[in-house]
């Protein structure tokens, strides 16, 4: 049994101490956050603040289906969205699917209110599953690190394209007023669309399931939709309907799938098929493999027509002129006879005879 001067002079594991600078401390924290610094599976779980089992599980759940969470996007407003779009655009500039760290008054000159509604703000995003939550720091000097998911990420662009959301539109649809910013009922940065051009949207791909002008005029009575986002939503939701199981399985359900479609646009969202291609890309695709497909009946007709004239030839060669060209040049020479007689056909007779099986092109 050892004694306990044994285990005061030999300890296991030295102390260390390390000297924090005021001007060197964020940048020793950032390069633990970003790997730099190996964690054991224990301080990696503990990295995640506020994010027990059950939720990381509901998260990664979510995360599996693209609509969920661009409808949970659509549905940010106020504080939420603009930490969320913050977080977005610092993994974008990253290159990466985290955020390293964000000091805590970039937050607050973002959103222009106090710590305690950046928290609760923060929170609620990772309880909706768009963000995860990294360890950070409180009081003086403090900071967030968070990471997100690759289906959130793509999904964040999706949006954006969707409504073109640039900055000069976020202030457009949003007014500060006190400590709230209340959404404006008005989404078009200009002047709205009017009834004739919301009545040029192609909904030909949905006549089959009921979508009509009717359905037109009611979101356009809302005034919750772009014509980009409902043109982008009838065509995917169509493509869904031919390719994707899970949208098809609606009408197994006996559900409605004009009522699904509906039930989404209405709510000012977009309908999303994460393998979704436009009818242009289809039938792009569909002709580079018809034309691949015809060069290699091609190919194969022009092969079938070389062995069948090399064959025609070999037949007709006379006795000698076989054996002038596979005579040996040297004694070094030992390439098979028919490799020899096969060069001599394809340099010398292929080209003459090739007009006699061959249709001109």
């Amino acid at each position: 049994m050892p004694k306990i001067d044994d285990l005061i002079n030999n300890p296991k594991r030295k102390f260390k101490k390390i000297a924090y600078r005021p001007w060197n401390y964020m940048d020793n924290i950032e390069r633990e956050m970003d790997g730099d610094l190996k964690l054991d599976n224990v301080e990696k779980e503990n990295l995640i603040v506020g994010m027990g089992g059950d939720v990381e599980k509901k998260y990664d759940e979510a995360s599996k289906k693209t609509e969920p969470v661009l409808e949970v996007i659509f549905s940010l407003t106020g504080y939420q969205k603009k930490i969320f779009f913050m977080i977005i655009e610092v993994c974008l500039s990253r290159g990466m699917l985290s955020t390293g760290c964000i000091k805590s008054d970039s937050f607050v000159e973002l959103t222009g209110t106090t710590s305690n509604m950046i928290r609760t703000s923060i929170k609620r995003l990772v309880n909706k599953g768009l963000v995860i939550r990294g360890r950070g720091k409180t009081g003086r000097g403090g900071f967030h690190s968070f990471s997100i998911s690759e289906i959130v990420r793509s999904t964040a662009l999706d949006y954006k394209r969707l409504v073109k959301d640039d900055s000069s539109s976020e202030k457009n649809r949003e007014e500060k007023t006190g400590n709230k910013f209340v959404e404006k009922p008005n989404i078009y940065a200009n002047s709205p669309p009017t009834e004739s051009e919301w009545e040029n949207i192609d909904i030909e791909p949905l006549k089959s399931i009921g979508f009509s002008p009717t359905q037109l005029k009611q979101l356009l009575s809302r005034k919750l939709n772009t014509l980009e986002v409902v043109q982008e939503s009838i065509y995917h939701f169509a493509f869904g309907l031919e390719n994707n199981p899970e949208t098809q399985r609606y009408k197994d359900d006996g559900k409605n799938p004009l009522n699904v479609l509906m039930g989404v646009l209405r709510k000012g969202a977009a309908w999303f098929e994460p393998t979704y291609r436009s009818p242009k890309e289809i039938a792009q695709a569909q002709l580079l493999e018809q034309r691949k497909a015809q060069k290699a009946r091609e190919k194969q007709l022009e092969n079938d027509a070389y062995e069948l004239a090399f064959d025609d030839w070999l037949d007709g060669l006379a006795k000698d002129e076989r054996a002038s060209i596979v005579a040996k040049k040297n004694k070094s020479d030992i390439v098979p006879e028919k490799v020899k007689l096969g060069a001599h056909f394809r340099d010398k007779i292929w080209p003459t005879q090739k007009n006699d099986y061959l249709v001109a092109s």
